[in-house]
C-alpha cells in the first residue's frame, strides 16, 4: 500500500492563489521597520561601546602618567648619588667597591683596608658512629637560640636540631654539618653564617657541659674582649628582660664586678639597657655603652664595657658560681676554644677612612659614611684608594623625561580621540581631564620654601608652541648642579614641623597644602597593670596555682605555674620567659614597692591584655591584686587645624569635617607624636610639590571604582546595558510583526484558494447544466 502524500497547505505557498510576491513585501516592510526602530538603538550601542573602549585605553595611558608623577612626588630621583673607587697603585687590585644612596654627601675619601671580616668555623671531637646515642643531656644556647639535647640524641640528631634553630625569623645564623675524616671517624662542624669577631656564641645553659663533651669548647672560661674592652653577646632587644628575649630561664639574681665595682643584676627582669645603666651607676658614667650592629639584616645590640668584667667572690663560693653563670649568659665570660676546635678564627674588618680606624663585623660597611656602602674585597696594609661620591643627576633627568613622554602620550591620545572624526569627538569630559593635568603641572606650589626655582619652566620643563612638554636637559642639569634641594622641593611632597616631638608622617589626596596647627592634649600610652605588693612568698597555691595572660595585640595567651615558694621576682621571671617563648608583646617587672607590674610594648587602645588565674585548670579568683578586666593603652589625642583629630596609638590623623561644616583642608594629614609632656603645640607645613599635585589629579582620574575615568566607563556600561535591553525588546516586536504579517498573508492565500475552488466548482456545475440541456 502506497503511503499518502502530504503537502503544505495551499495558503502557505507564496502567491499560489493571489499571484502576489507577498513574502518579499514583508521583507521590505520589516526592513523599513528595523531601520526605524532597531537600527538607531544598535547604532548608539556600537557608538557607546567604541567610546567605552576609548576610555579604557585612556585609563592605561593615564596610569603611565600616574606612575611617573608618583616617582616625582616621592622625590627619590632627585636624591641619587654615585660612588666610584680606585684600584691599588701598588698591586693594581680592587680593594674596595662602593655604592651611594640618598643621604650621601659629595666628597672624596681615602680608604685603606687592613683586614677583612671572616666567619668562624668550629670542629668537634672525633665520633665513631654518628647514629649512635651520645648519652649527653642538657641545654645550650647557640647564638641566643636554645638547644635541648637528650640522652638518646646521636651526633646526626644534634646536627639536625642545630640546623632547625637556623630557620625562621629568628634564625640562629649557625649551620651544622658532619665531616667524615676517615672510616669510622667523624666530626661535628659548626659554621657561622656571618662574619665578625663575635663568632659563634655558645653558652652552657644552666651549668651543663654538653658543649664541652661535644668538643666544641673547652671547660675553661676566658674574658670576651675586643680591642681591650669587655663585650657581651649580641641580643635582639635592649629594652626587654634578657630572659624574655632569649626565652630561657636565667640564673638567680647575683652580682659581678666591673673595674672592681659591684654590680647587682637579675636577668629575669633586667634588660641589656638596664644592665648598662647599673654598670654606669656603679663604675662611672659611660663605662658601658650599648653598641648596635646589623647581622643578617637584623639589628642586634651588645654591651661594650671599658675595662674588666669579673665574677664577685666577696659573697662566697655559691654566690660566685651564680655570678659566673650570669656573666656566661651575658657573654662577658665565654668557654675557651683551642686551635683544634677553631678551624677558622673569626675576625672583624679593619678599615681606615681618611686615616681614622674603624672596625666592623662585616665586609659590607654601610654605617661609616652617610649614604655610602663600602664593600671590602681584599686587604692591603699601607695602601689607600680614593672613593669619590658625586651626585647622579641622570636619575632626575630620566624621571622628568619619562614624565614628559607620558604627558605627551596623554595629549596625543586626547587630541586624536576627541577630534571631529574620533570616537569621542569634541568630548568635553576627556578634554577637561587634560586641562586638569596641565593646570597642576604649572600651578603655583603652596608653601614652597624655594627662593630661586619656584616653577617648572625655570628648571627647563615647559610646553613648546605645539603644546608638547619638553625637558631642556642643559637647563635642568644646571639647576640640579646649583641647587638640587630646591629642584627636589619643587616636585616632591614633604612635611615639616616646628617641634621635634610632632613629626609629619603622611597625607591623602584630600589633604590640601598649607600650614596647620597641631595641638596635643593627651599622650599615647602602653597598657600597664600593677598588682598588690607581695610580702615574702606567694604561699597561696590552694586558691590559684596558675596565671594566664592574654595579649590582644599578638592574639596569644601564655600560662605559668604558681608555686607556694614564688616571690614577685620569680613570678616576673617566669612571665618574661613565657612572654618570650610564646611571642606576647608584654614585659613583667618588679616595682620599688615590690609590686608585680605588667606592661605592653605597643601603644594605644588597640593594645590590651587580660590577666586570669586557674586552680587545677579551672577558673579561680583574681590574685596579686589584678582585676579580671582588660587593661588598655591610651591613644594620642588632640586637634589639627582646630578640629578634633583621630588618634590610633601615637598616630594622630586629621578628620573630614562633620556633616554641615565646611570641608577641613587638613583632612588626612597624619602626624606622629613622640613626646611625653602634653599639652604641646606645633605648626606642621604640608607641601604637595608639582609631583604631589600631579599624583592627586592622576588619582582622581584613575582611581578604581570612583575615579573620573571609572565613573565614565560605568555610565557608558549602564547606557549600553539599557540599549541592549531596548534592542531585545525592539527585536521581539519586529519578530511579532513579521509573524503577524506572515499570518495575514497566509490567511489571504487560504481565503483566495477557497474562493477559487468554489468558483471552479460553480463553473463546472454551470457547464454541466448547459451540456445536459444540449
Amino acid at each position: 500500500m502506497t503511503a499518502p502524500v502530504t503537502s503544505s497547505p495551499v495558503g502557505s505557498i507564496q502567491g499560489l492563489s493571489s499571484g502576489i510576491q507577498w513574502q518579499d513585501m514583508i521583507t521590505q516592510i520589516m526592513s523599513i521597520e528595523k531601520s526605524r526602530t532597531l537600527d538607531p538603538i544598535t547604532a548608539q550601542q556600537t557608538k557607546d561601546q567604541t567610546q567605552q573602549a576609548a576610555w579604557k585605553s585612556y585609563a592605561d595611558v593615564v596610569a603611565k602618567l600616574q606612575d611617573s608623577a608618583t616617582a616625582l612626588q616621592a622625590g627619590t630621583p632627585f636624591g641619587a648619588f654615585q660612588a666610584t673607587a680606585g684600584v691599588s697603585a701598588t698591586s693594581g687590585h680592587s680593594l674596595v667597591s662602593a655604592t651611594a644612596s640618598s643621604g650621601a654627601v659629595p666628597a672624596t675619601y681615602q680608604v685603606e683596608v687592613d683586614d677583612i671580616a671572616r666567619a668562624e668555623k668550629l670542629g668537634g671531637s672525633n665520633v665513631g658512629d654518628v647514629n649512635a646515642a651520645m648519652n649527653l643531656t642538657g641545654s645550650v644556647l647557640v647564638n641566643g637560640r636554645q638547644l635541648s639535647i637528650a640522652g638518646t640524641d646521636s651526633l646526626s640528631a644534634i646536627r639536625d636540631k642545630i640546623n632547625a634553630l637556623n630557620t625562621g625569623a629568628s634564625a640562629s645564623g649557625v649551620s651544622a654539618s658532619i665531616l667524615t675524616v676517615s672510616s669510622g671517624v667523624s666530626r661535628l662542624i659548626l659554621t657561622s653564617n656571618v662574619t665578625g669577631s663575635a663568632g659563634i656564641e655558645l653558652v652552657e645553659n644552666g651549668g651543663t657541659s654538653a658543649l664541652v663533651s661535644l668538643g666544641l669548647v673547652s671547660g675553661s672560661l676566658v674574658a670576651n674582649t675586643i680591642d681591650g674592652s669587655a663585650r657581651s653577646y649580641a641580643i635582639s632587644d635592649t629594652t626587654k628582660p634578657v630572659a624574655q628575649v632569649l626565652a630561657t630561664t636565667m640564673p638567680a639574681a647575683g652580682s659581678f664586678k666591673v673595674n672592681g665595682f659591684r654590680v647587682d643584676v637579675d636577668l629575669s627582669q633586667d634588660s641589656l639597657a638596664t644592665v648598662a645603666t647599673k654598670i654606669n651607676a656603679a663604675a662611672g658614667a659611660n663605662t658601658a655603652i650599648v653598641s648596635s650592629e646589623v647581622v643578617n639584616g637584623k639589628t642586634v645590640s651588645r654591651l661594650i664595657v671599658s675595662g674588666t668584667v669579673t665574677t664577685n667572690p666577696d659573697d662566697g663560693a655559691p654566690a660566685e658560681a651564680v655570678s659566673t653563670q650570669n656573666l656566661q649568659q651575658l657573654g662577658f665570660l665565654r668557654n675557651d676554644r683551642s686551635v683544634a676546635m677553631q678551624l677558622v678564627a673569626p675576625t672583624d674588618a679593619k678599615v681606615k677612612v681618611d686615616g681614622i680606624p674603624i672596625t666592623r663585623s662585616t665586609n659590607t660597611i654601610s654605617d661609616a659614611l652617610a649614604g655610602v656602602t663600602l664593600n671590602l674585597q681584599q686587604a692591603e696594609i699601607g695602601t689607600a684608594v680614593d672613593v669619590s661620591v658625586t651626585r647622579d643627576n641622570s636619575a632626575a633627568v630620566t624621571a622628568l623625561k619619562d614624565y614628559a613622554s607620558a604627558y605627551n602620550a596623554v595629549v596625543s591620545f586626547v587630541n586624536t580621540n576627541t577630534a571631529a572624526n574620533g570616537p569621542l569627538a569634541f568630548d568635553s569630559t576627556m578634554r577637561g581631564t587634560l586641562r586638569q593635568i596641565k593646570t597642576s603641572m604649572f600651578n603655583t606650589v603652596v608653601g614652597l620654601p624655594n627662593t630661586t626655582f619656584v616653577n617648572a619652566p625655570l628648571i627647563g620643563v615647559s610646553l613648546d608652541k605645539t603644546g608638547k612638554l619638553t625637558v631642556d636637559e642643559t637647563k635642568l642639569n644646571a639647576a640640579l648642579a646649583s641647587n638640587p634641594e630646591e629642584v627636589k622641593a619643587l616636585f616632591a611632597t614633604a612635611g615639616s614641623s616646628t617641634l621635634s616631638t610632632v613629626q609629619y608622617m603622611n597625607a591623602t589626596p584630600a589633604t590640601q597644602a598649607g600650614t596647620y596647627t597641631v595641638a596635643i592634649t593627651q599622650v599615647a600610652t602602653t597598657p600597664t597593670a600593677t598588682g598588690s605588693a607581695l610580702v615574702g612568698t606567694y604561699g597561696n597555691a590552694a586558691v590559684a596555682n596558675a596565671m594566664t595572660v592574654t595579649d590582644s595585640f599578638s592574639g596569644k595567651t601564655t600560662t605559668i605555674a604558681l608555686a607556694d615558694t614564688d616571690t614577685v621576682a620569680s613570678i616576673a621571671g617566669k612571665l618574661n620567659v613565657a612572654f618570650g617563648t610564646d611571642g606576647l608583646r608584654l614585659g613583667a617587672s618588679v616595682t620599688g614597692s615590690q609590686e608585680l607590674q605588667l606592661t605592653g610594648t605597643q601603644y594605644g587602645s588597640r593594645s590590651s591584655f587580660t590577666v586570669g588565674f586557674l586552680l587545677n585548670g579551672a577558673s579561680a579568683p583574681s590574685q596579686l591584686g589584678f582585676a579580671a578586666t582588660s587593661v588598655l593603652g591610651t591613644d594620642v589625642a588632640g586637634t589639627i587645624n582646630g578640629m578634633p583629630a583621630t588618634g590610633v596609638g601615637r598616630l594622630l590623623t586629621a578628620s573630614a569635617s562633620a556633616f554641615g561644616d565646611p570641608p577641613n583642608p587638613a583632612d588626612g594629614l597624619a602626624i606622629l607624636y613622640t613626646g611625653l609632656t602634653p599639652p604641646e603645640t606645633a605648626n606642621v607645613t604640608y607641601v604637595q610639590g608639582i609631583g604631589g599635585m600631579l599624583a592627586n589629579v592622576m588619582t582622581s582620574l584613575a582611581r578604581s571604582g570612583d575615579g573620573q575615568i571609572a565613573v565614565t566607563q560605568t555610565n557608558l556600561q549602564t547606557a549600553i546595558d539599557s540599549l541592549t535591553k531596548r534592542a531585545v525588546d525592539a527585536q521581539a516586536r519586529l519578530d511579532q510583526k513579521h509573524k503577524s504579517l506572515t499570518a495575514q498573508f497566509t490567511a489571504m492565500e487560504t481565503a483566495l484558494s477557497r474562493l477559487q475552488g468554489q468558483s471552479a466548482a460553480l463553473t463546472n456545475q454551470i457547464n454541466a447544466l448547459q451540456q445536459s440541456k444540449n
